[in-house]
């Protein structure tokens, strides 16, 4: 089971690579509670970008404003929270069909220092917390 977990993040964080994250990139995460929050988060680290982390039940106005501080790009969810976000991000629903094909293909195995963008240091990965005002 654990090398399953590992095998997914792995591969998501793949998926992340292909659309340019990498360290000094903010990924928004609105995945609620789910167990794709772990699995993301994970792979988000995995790339050394930083993590948003927004509750997709929050008035949307909330949701925009913590994403338009965050200068986001690209977003995680599931399709039973995409409705109040917004489009100025690129969201990835890790539920959909397609996206699963895609990320679920052959496993070349774990990242390695080639497969990023750049270099991971222990302060390549944050997360953005919104602290008000």
């Amino acid at each position: 089971m654990a090398a399953d977990f590992d095998r997914r993040c792995n591969q998501l964080a793949r998926l992340l690579i292909e659309h340019g994250v990498g360290p000094g990139v903010s990924v928004v995460l609105a995945l609620g509670g789910s167990g794709e929050s772990v699995l993301a988060y994970r792979a988000v680290a995995l790339v050394g970008a930083d993590v948003v982390p927004v509750d997709p039940r929050l008035p949307r106005a909330a949701i925009i404003d913590r994403i338009s501080r965050s200068r986001a790009d690209l977003g995680l969810t599931l399709a039973e929270f995409s409705a109040p976000l917004p489009g100025s991000v690129h969201w990835i629903e890790l539920d959909n069909p397609d996206v699963i094909a895609e990320w679920s293909q052959e496993w070349p195995g774990p990242l390695t220092v080639r497969d990023r963008s750049g270099a991971l240091w222990a302060r390549s990965m944050n997360e953005l917390r919104h602290t008000g005002a």
